[in-house]
This record gives structure tokens, sequence and C-alpha cells, in this order.
């Protein structure tokens, strides 16, 4: 199941912006519907390839990062550059990927 950008959610989003809470809620009741039947089926939605425990649970992973604010997960990384290249590219600035 993709996560990221999900046409759903995305979709919901334009609801909210527009107003429409409850027709942005029930598009959000139904990704969530269509997340969990997919966990539940043994998907796996977890975006990061790194081995750890916490794989797979949003919960604690991102509870983990918000406690040591070292740095992001790897299922943020992509959505935060996205946002940060627009910003840097107003000023001519590229991100520069670590090795």
């Amino acid at each position: 199941m993709k996560i990221d950008a999900n046409p759903t959610e995305v979709k919901a989003m334009s609801f909210f912006h527009a107003g429409d809470t409850d027709e942005a809620n029930d598009l959000q009741d139904a990704f969530l519907h269509e997340l969990h039947k997919y966990i539940g089926a043994g998907g796996d939605h977890c975006p990061c390839a790194a081995s750890c425990k916490h794989h797979g649970n949003c919960l604690d992973c991102i509870s983990i990062h918000r406690g040591h604010q070292d740095h992001l997960p790897d299922c943020l990384k992509r959505l935060v550059n996205e946002r940060l290249s627009e910003v840097l590219s107003l000023t001519e600035s590229k991100i520069i990927e670590k090795a």
C-alpha cells in the first residue's frame, strides 16, 4: 500500500483546505481502514530499509525520534527534503545528501 502521497489522503487534505471537514474525515477514515486492513493481512507499510526493532511501529519510532531529537526517521526524510528543496530553490541552493 502506498502511504506517501496517497491519493485518498491527498484528496482528503483538499477537502480540509476547502473547509469540508465532513468529507475530509470520511476520506481519512477510508484511508485508515485500508491501511489497517493491509497491515492486518501482513502487509509491510514501513518504507525504512534500516534494520530496526521498531520497524512498522510508527508510534514507537516517532516517539523515539522526538525524544532524542537527533535526526528524522527515514519515512519523513523525503517529505522534509522535498519541502526544503522548494525553499532552497528560491536561493539557488541545493540539498547535499550524506554519502
